[in-house]
Formats: C-alpha cells, sequence, structure tokens
C-alpha cells in the first residue's frame, strides 16, 4: 500500500504545474547564466540606449500589425457561426490569451480565448477548435519558412535536423487535416466506437464535443477562405520577420533577411521549449546562439535580445492587461454576454 502511495505521489509529482515551472525556471537562469558571461552591462545599456529609435518605432509598427494580421485570420477561422462577435473584441481575446501565455505555464491563454470568445455564440468547444486550427497553420507555415532558409543557406547540423523534423512533422499534419476535412463523419464515427464502453451520458457529451470541435474545420471547404487564411497567415509571418529585421537595424547589425527568419524560428522553439512567464532568459540566449552564427559578438547579440524582447513584450503584454481589466475573465459576467447573445438571436 505503501508502495502504491509512493508511487502515486511521485507521479503527481512529476506531472505537476509547479515541477514544470521549477524546470522553467532553472533553464531560465542557466540561459541568462550563459548568455551573461563575459558581457560588460554597460556594453549591453550603452547599445540599447543608442538604439534608432527610428527603427524602433517602426518595428513597434510591425508589432502592432501582426497582431491586427492575426485578429484578421482567427475572425476568418471563426467563420459563420463568429460572424456576430464584433472584431474588437474578437482582437482584445487574442491580446488577453497572448498575456496569459507570457505570464502563466501550460498555454492557458489558448483556453482564456476560447472562454471570452465562445461564450458569446460560436461555443467554447468550437472556438477552441479554430484556436488549434491556428497553431497548425503557424507550424505549417514556419515549415515552408525552414525549407525556404535551406534553400537560402547551409545551416549547422542541429538546425537543419531540426528543420527536417519540423517538415515532417507539418506533412503529416498536413495529411491529418486534409483526411479529417473529407472523412469527418467517419473519423466522429470511429472515435465514438473507441469510446462506446463508457456510460451512455458521457458518450453523448464527447461526441457532441468532437461535433463542435470539427465544425472549425468547416472553413477548409471554402477555397475563398482558404485563400485569404493563407494571405494572413503570410502576413503574420511576414511583419514577424520585420520586426526582428527593423530591430537589427535599430542596433546597427547589417544582416540580410535570412538571420531574421532563422530568429523567428529559433525563437518559436525557445518559446515553446520554456515555461517560465515571459520566457526570460531563454529568448536571450537563444538570440546569442543564432547571431553567433553570423558572427555577431555576444555583448551585441544580447542587447539585441533584450531590446526585441521589449519590443515583441510589452506593448502586447500592457495591452493585454488593460483589456483583462475592461473585460475581466468572471464566468459570471461571461455567461450574462452569452445569455444576452441568445436573446437577440432568438
Amino acid at each position: 500500500m505503501r508502495k502504491k502511495l509512493n508511487k502515486t505521489s511521485l507521479k503527481r509529482i512529476l506531472s505537476s504545474a509547479e515541477l514544470r515551472f521549477g524546470v522553467g525556471l532553472g533553464l531560465s537562469g542557466l540561459c541568462l547564466y550563459l548568455a551573461l558571461q563575459n558581457i560588460s552591462y554597460q556594453e549591453v545599456w550603452q547599445a540599447i540606449t543608442q538604439a534608432n529609435l527610428t527603427f524602433v518605432g517602426l518595428a513597434l509598427m510591425s508589432v502592432a500589425a501582426n497582431s491586427l494580421g492575426k485578429t484578421i485570420r482567427w475572425k476568418i477561422l471563426l467563420g459563420k457561426a463568429g460572424q456576430k462577435v464584433a472584431f474588437p473584441r474578437v482582437f482584445m481575446a487574442l491580446l488577453i490569451g497572448q498575456l496569459f501565455n507570457t505570464a502563466l505555464p501550460g498555454r492557458l491563454g489558448d483556453l482564456s480565448r476560447a472562454y471570452l470568445v465562445g461564450g458569446l455564440g460560436p461555443g467554447r468547444v468550437f472556438t477552441l477548435g479554430t484556436v488549434i486550427l491556428e497553431k497548425l497553420l503557424d507550424l505549417m507555415t514556419f515549415a515552408l519558412l525552414f525549407c525556404l532558409l535551406l534553400l537560402l543557406t547551409p545551416l549547422p547540423l542541429w538546425v537543419s535536423q531540426s528543420a527536417y523534423s519540423l517538415i515532417f512533422i507539418a506533412l503529416l499534419i498536413f495529411l491529418s487535416l486534409s483526411l479529417l476535412v473529407f472523412y469527418r463523419e467517419q473519423a466522429v464515427r470511429s472515435l465514438t466506437k473507441i469510446v462506446s464502453w463508457l456510460p451512455q451520458k458521457l458518450q453523448a457529451q464527447i461526441t457532441q464535443y468532437l461535433h463542435g470541435g470539427l465544425a472549425s474545420l468547416n472553413v477548409l471547404h471554402r477555397p475563398e477562405e482558404i485563400l485569404q487564411l493563407l494571405f494572413w497567415s503570410c502576413f503574420i509571418v511576414s511583419t514577424a520577420i520585420l520586426t526582428n529585421q527593423l530591430t537589427l537595424l535599430a542596433l546597427q547589425i547589417q544582416l540580410q533577411f535570412r538571420a531574421s527568419i532563422l530568429l523567428l524560428l529559433g525563437l518559436q522553439v525557445g518559446i515553446t521549449l520554456s515555461s517560465v512567464p515571459g520566457t526570460i532568459g531563454v529568448f536571450e540566449y537563444a538570440c546569442v546562439l543564432i547571431l553567433a552564427l553570423f558572427k555577431v559578438d555576444q555583448a551585441t547579440a544580447f542587447s539585441y535580445g533584450v531590446l526585441l524582447h521589449s519590443i515583441v513584450l510589452l506593448p502586447t503584454t500592457f495591452l493585454g492587461l488593460f483589456f483583462f481589466w475592461l473585460l475581466g475573465l468572471s464566468g459570471e459576467k461571461i455567461d450574462r454576454e452569452s445569455l444576452s447573445y441568445a436573446n437577440r438571436n432568438k
């Protein structure tokens, strides 16, 4: 009994959010230590304070364009179900979600987006499906970027191996999505059979969730909206690359766009791996490692990481906090709005 209890306790500890946060914090501290080795703090401060403000301002505008592009794409993904959810509400929910993803481990921001928008008509399971579809579109876009990068420049073995892995995963996702789009009902029936041993009430609930989540794939039946999604996905990636490039120019680092592309991909990996709020340390060290491939010295690369992190993180965080205060995440408030939406559309 004691052995079983110990095993259960150990399993609970290993799967706990506190442990993941602790590991993330340790990783963050290690990355900061490695990034700051042999660096003069005065040199870093001087580089940041002497940054070209024109390019910093343009980079901030690029971040704003990126957020607007993400909002437009999400509005397309919401389709007819989310037609009556106002664009400003979608924008605010997106930034609140980014705030939660930054501040909390476990990608809780994506759940908050489904909560904030889904309660206004589209349904929370359906809305969560659109968020998952959005992430899959990003993954496939990054895989295409890696393909482009492999053509443009020779990469270290560890980078190219990661690229091939990502491309393979993206291909599997693309094939899986294609099958789900054309054979959705068959997939639901197959999954329903798998859970047929469960109580009938629970089976019915799972089937309802499956239908709700997979309904987010309806948008992929319409060629016009697929083209719009492709356009805005390319726009989102392009503005992210542009932000990286403008920040390089702000610090007078003269590198081609391929460096900004690699920075975007490397930082996405770093952000995914880290579970510490703000990915502090991991973000900066990723910049140091990537820019070292282009012969940029450590102090300049670290200064770049700090400046880029501030440009990307601070405006969206402050806006997210403001919108969080403005809307709140009160269950009572969302339920009132859901009832009001239902009454308006009777």
